[in-house]
This record gives C-alpha cells, sequence and structure tokens, in this order.
C-alpha cells in the first residue's frame, strides 16, 4: 500500500516544483503538496498543518533556509528539512547542515532525493519511538514515586497510630492496674470492710470510666481501618430523630461534661426526622461534642438544632482555644489536631471520621473559628439522602 506523504516545497518555479512531485510519486508515494514562496507563508503553514517534509530550493528571494532552520528548531519540530537547489556555494551548505539542514541534493541530480527523503522518515520515526518510549519511562518513573510516596505515608500512618495506640492505651491500663493493686492491698489489711463500704463504688465508677475510654479507642481504630478507602459504610436508612441523637449524646457524656466544667445550653429552634444512620449520626455528632469538650476551657457550650424543608443543621458553639486559620481544614485530617498531641489525649480521629460520616450522608461540616475565642461547628445534612449519588455509602433494611 503507498503511503501518503506531506510535501512543504519551498520553490519560486512551479515546474521544479511539479517535477519534484512528479520524482516522489514514481517513488511509490502519494504526495500531498503545497508549494510557497515567502516567509510569512512558511510560518502560517508551519502553524496550521502537519508535514513530514520540507524541501526548500536555496535561491528563492524573499525565502532565507537559514532563518527557516531557526525557526523550525525554536519551535521544536522535528521535520527533515532537505535543499534542493541548482547551485549552493560550499561554505552556505556547511553552514546550513550546521544549522540543523537534514541533507542537500543538487537539481541535476534528483535521484538521490528519494532515497535521502526515505532515509529521514526512517531517522524521524527512530527519534519518536525514542522520545515516546523515554516519555513512558518518565510517566512510568513518576508513577513509581507516587506510589512509594503514597506506601511511605502508609506506613508512617501505621507507625504514627501505633505510637499514638500504646500511649493512649497505656494511659487508662496504668490507672485501672495501680487503682486495683491499691484495692489488693485494702483487702489484706483488718479495715478491708470500711475501705469496700467506702471506696468500692468510687473504684467501680472510675474502672468503667476507663473501660469507656479504652472501648472509645478500639472504636476509634476500627473506624480508622475500615476507612482506608477513604469512604464511610453507611449500614441503615432510618428516619433519624436528631433532637433524640443530641440529648442521648449529651446524656451519655454527662461525667466528662461534668469534669470539663463546661454548661451545655441546647436550643430546639424546630425539628424533624431526616434520612440517614442513626448510629452513624450519633458518632459523628458526639465526636464534634466532644471536640467541644475537650477544647472549650470548661466555658459555656451551645448546642443548636434546626431543621427546614430541605436540611437540617445542628451547631456545636464553644468559647474555648479556637483554631488557627490555617489549621481549620488540617484537624479534619488522619491523627491532626490543633494543638500538640501532648496537651490533648485521643487518636486524632475524631474530627476525620465525623466528616467522613457527614460525607457520606451528601451534606458538609462547616467551621468558623477565632483564635483564643472559639469555635463554632456546623453539621449540614439533607433531609432526604439521594441514594443515587451516594457514591461513598450503601444502606440495608434495617
Amino acid at each position: 500500500m503507498a503511503s501518503e506523504l506531506k510535501v512543504l516545497i519551498i520553490e519560486d518555479n512551479p515546474d521544479d516544483a511539479v517535477l519534484l512531485v512528479r520524482f516522489l510519486k514514481k517513488s511509490g508515494h502519494v504526495v500531498m503538496y503545497r508549494m510557497i514562496d515567502n516567509q510569512t507563508d512558511f510560518q502560517s503553514a508551519l502553524k496550521n498543518e502537519s508535514w513530514d517534509i520540507i524541501l526548500s530550493d536555496f535561491n528563492v528571494p524573499q525565502f532565507s533556509p537559514l532563518w527557516a532552520l531557526n525557526l523550525i528548531e525554536e519551535r521544536e519540530l522535528d521535520i527533515p528539512f532537505i535543499i534542493v537547489s541548482g547551485t549552493v556555494p560550499a561554505d552556505k551548505a556547511v553552514e546550513l547542515m550546521k544549522a540543523g539542514a537534514n541533507d542537500y541534493v543538487m537539481k541535476d541530480d534528483l535521484f538521490r532525493l528519494v532515497p535521502a527523503i526515505e532515509r529521514e522518515l526512517r531517522e524521524v520515526q527512530i527519534r519518536r519511538k525514542k522520545k515516546q518510549a523515554e516519555e513512558e519511562s518518565l510517566a512510568q518513573k513518576d508513577r513509581l514515586r507516587v506510589l512509594v510516596e503514597e506506601l511511605q505515608r502508609a506506613v508512617d500512618s501505621r507507625e504514627e497510630l501505633i505510637a499514638i495506640c500504646s500511649h493512649e492505651l497505656r494511659t487508662p491500663i496504668t490507672s485501672m492496674k495501680l487503682q486495683t493493686q491499691h484495692f489488693i492491698r485494702a483487702l489484706s489489711k483488718d479495715n478491708a470492710k470500711a475501705f469496700i463500704d467506702n471506696y468500692l463504688h468510687k473504684f467501680i465508677i472510675n474502672t468503667n470510666r476507663q473501660l469507656d475510654r479504652l472501648a472509645t479507642l478500639v472504636d476509634d481504630m476500627i473506624d480508622y481501618s475500615q476507612s482506608g478507602s477513604g469512604l464511610v459504610t453507611l449500614n441503615r436508612n432510618d428516619q433519624v430523630d436528631l433532637e433524640a441523637v443530641i440529648h442521648k449524646v449529651i446524656s451519655k457524656n454527662q461525667d466528662t461534661i461534668d469534669r470539663s466544667g463546661s454548661q451545655i445550653s441546647i436550643h430546639i429552634i424546630s425539628s424533624a426526622p431526616i434520612s440517614g444512620d442513626t448510629r452513624r449520626l450519633e458518632q459523628s455528632f458526639s465526636n464534634i461534642f466532644l471536640n467541644a469538650l475537650r477544647y472549650g476551657k470548661g466555658k459555656p457550650i451551645q448546642v443548636s438544632l434546626v431543621v427546614d424543608e430541605k436540611q437540617a443543621m445542628i451547631s456545636v458553639e464553644d468559647h474555648g482555644i479556637g483554631i488557627a486559620p490555617d489549621d481549620v481544614d488540617r484537624i479534619f485530617k488522619r491523627f491532626e489536631r490543633a494543638v500538640s498531641a501532648s496537651d490533648f489525649s485521643g487518636l486524632g480521629l475524631g474530627l476525620f471520621m465525623a466528616r467522613k460520616i457527614v460525607e457520606a450522608h451528601q451534606g458538609q461540616i462547616r467551621v468558623a473559628s477565632s483564635l483564643g475565642k472559639g469555635s463554632s461547628f456546623q453539621i449540614v445534612l439533607p433531609r432526604n439522602r439521594s441514594q443515587e449519588k451516594s457514591v461513598s455509602s450503601t444502606s440495608s433494611a434495617a
């Protein structure tokens, strides 16, 4: 099958251009060509069309082959450029070859033209394949670099999780161990009954508190392992009573509230059920609320709920340490806090999971905060979650 060849001919003699085309056709090529005789048309031809080969006479009044070669180099085009002329001074031929001309053929020896063209076309194919291979190699290296970085982040995350878990698990275990040892020593003494009467209730309450803390840590680790894909699975499609969710979470954490010193006020502006996973929404609100307790500095915390026809919004406002503007996005990432991990306990997964859960419900969490003045978190949820659009959740019958 004959190969198609697009040829740009720089020539001021149409008969010479036709002769060149005839030689190419005799070699078996289907020739598509354009003849030009000035630099303006040459610029336009390079800009608007692609060419397989350029054949240029040396003696065209309004055209400089040297200028053309410089332009091709400037535009980084890989198009073979062959001088085809009646006369070319030796010094000019050397200058043109140094500037990038691939060959020169005299018009009285056109039998050299076709082999020269075919040689240069083969060279172009070799260069293009080499360039493609280099680009693919670079792309492969980039993909490998990204993979290595992702693996390193995964290793770093695992090591960070292990380090944080080791610290967080040690605290309640140490507390329970010390209390148990103290209890054993007291039981071995003569006043064991008095000790039991006075301290057993306190011991059980404190032990239960530490067990709750351990359970929370375990739940956080399970959530972290299940969220490795970045998605949160919703296993229910309840009619969620957010007012009941708020009261349940606050009641469940009453001991923590008492220890924090914060006064909690609840404002139910309007309430109506929404579609969602009750357990997951309790978890999300609990994480936001406990975050306010943790960083609220014992100052009042306001919780409000408003539900309209389209959406529901739970607001949690504290007057504690606040968040710097640069940290607002960071606190929703794994293991991140607005302050040093040494100052506050926890895995640093609470806000991360809170946002993931809300996003799985096709909602969002908004934050407004001033450093040193407190923070306001708003959980915004649609009344009816669109099952078709939910790519990060699945639901099943309760």
